[in-house]
């Protein structure tokens, strides 16, 4: 007798439900890379963001003004906070990140981005709309992580970092 794709999927997550957790690989790594600014790169952050704020009153473009000294602030704060060390975990089940959990039937697929600062595995969530979920790798091998994911997750191979990612870390921000 043939089954239903309902009764399919449903006999899967019984089936997933039944099988323990068990964790395969777990480390501690910053939730992100932070670099130390030195006085003198605030210095010119802060004489770059005059100048065009300057620019900006000359041509009269207030709310572009408003926009530059909002974001300035912003920068600002982001800049001063520090990673908190996190622990992941992967299991055959999903990923831990901190207190969050995502499961399997949550993510699309993963790749990895390995830059001279730092090497991080990205995970695509299965809604639309929703930014990749970043780990940190830390000291953790890549081969060994790529290999344990593989089982559960397509890789893509085909992405690169991102526009905005290349450009903060060349900010060392």
């Amino acid at each position: 007798m043939i089954q239903s794709k309902k009764t399919l999927s449903k006999s899967k997550k019984a089936s997933a439900k039944t099988v323990p957790e068990k964790t395969l690989i777990s480390w501690s790594a910053p939730e992100f890379v932070y670099y130390e600014k030195s006085p003198q790169y605030y210095y010119i952050a802060g004489a770059f963001i005059i100048i065009l704020v300057f620019l900006m009153v000359y041509l009269k473009q207030w709310m572009t003004v408003a926009a530059i000294i909002i974001t300035a602030i912003v920068l600002y704060i982001y800049s001063q906070k520090k990673p908190q060390v996190l622990k992941y975990g992967i299991t055959n089940k999903g990923i831990n990140i901190g207190t969050r959990y995502y499961s399997y039937i949550q993510l699309k697929s993963f790749w990895l981005i390995e830059n001279p600062s730092s090497t991080c595995i990205h995970f695509e969530p299965t809604k639309r709309f929703s930014l990749p979920i970043i780990a940190q790798l830390g000291d953790l091998k890549l081969e060994k992580v790529k290999k344990v994911i593989k089982k559960y997750l397509p890789e893509k191979t085909d992405q690169k970092e991102d526009l905005v990612d290349r450009i903060f870390r060349s900010l060392r921000f």
